[in-house]
């Protein structure tokens, strides 16, 4: 299955499409035979995409959705097109009564890609407060936003779950950078002598600071002193350069 960080991102891609919304549509390109389809249907879809028929109409040839649609469209989005499953296929309410993890708004986890419900309605909760939504004509997508468990902006949403068709899992960290392997203070001796500044050593380089009428540089020993023709060694905690 899926996971809710590809979910996370695919609601943000349909934000930033700005798809419309369409009642019983679920990512679908909004062409003459569609919306046909979808200002006829029973059980109250046509209905309602009649009464909104002019709205609908700004969207012909782009994406529609309608809110538990935009899970949909996720779940059955195939490089760009949607493939119906009619297996699958589930309001939001059969979509909260199959989750096994759910809860009130004000327990929410901090996990990408819950699924926000209330009677009638879904969202998507993207992380840090914020969810995505496509809400009924003639709004359609928009942000909204949770504070302390409650809605700030946005829907009124009153719980959140899990839903089954997604798999759940962490967001990637960024590893943390290697630290650095560092010996100060190392004695550099050139043809038997000290020299009087002491280098230092990263990760294997041993390195020297030099002051120069500009300033003082970082000179590599090794590849400085090869330069000149010398041997550059290491021994007994010093750099031998003859």
């Amino acid at each position: 299955m899926k996971t809710n960080i590809e979910l996370v991102k695919f609601a943000e891609m349909a934000l930033k499409e700005n798809w419309g919304y369409c009642l019983g549509s679920f990512g679908n390109i909004l062409t003459d035979s569609f919306l046909n389809a979808k200002l006829t249907q029973s059980n109250g879809v046509g209905a309602y995409n009649t009464r909104h028929k002019a709205y609908l109409l700004k969207y012909k040839n782009k994406r529609v959705t309608d809110c538990y649609g935009l899970v949909k469209a996720f779940v059955w989005w195939n490089g760009g097109k949607v493939q119906y499953n009619p297996r699958q296929d589930r309001n939001q309410e059969g979509a909260y009564n199959a989750s096994k993890e759910k809860g009130p708004l004000n327990t929410i986890p901090e996990i990408p890609g819950l699924v926000l419900w209330m009677k009638g309605h879904a969202g998507i909760y993207i992380g840090n407060g914020e969810f995505i939504e496509c809400v009924g004509a003639p709004i359609g997508m928009r942000n909204g936003r949770i504070a302390n468990g409650k809605i700030v902006s946005g829907s009124k949403f009153t719980h959140w779950f899990k839903d089954t068709y997604i798999t759940y899992v962490k967001e990637e960290s960024k590893p943390a950078p290697l630290k650095k392997e560092v010996i100060e203070n190392v004695p550099i001796l050139v043809n038997g002598k000290e020299l009087a500044v002491r280098g230092y050593i990263v990760d294997g380089i041993t390195s020297m600071e030099v002051q120069v009428p500009t300033g003082v540089i970082v000179v590599p020993v090794r590849a400085f002193y090869e330069k000149l023709g010398y041997k550059v060694g290491f021994e007994n905690g010093k750099v031998v350069i003859e």
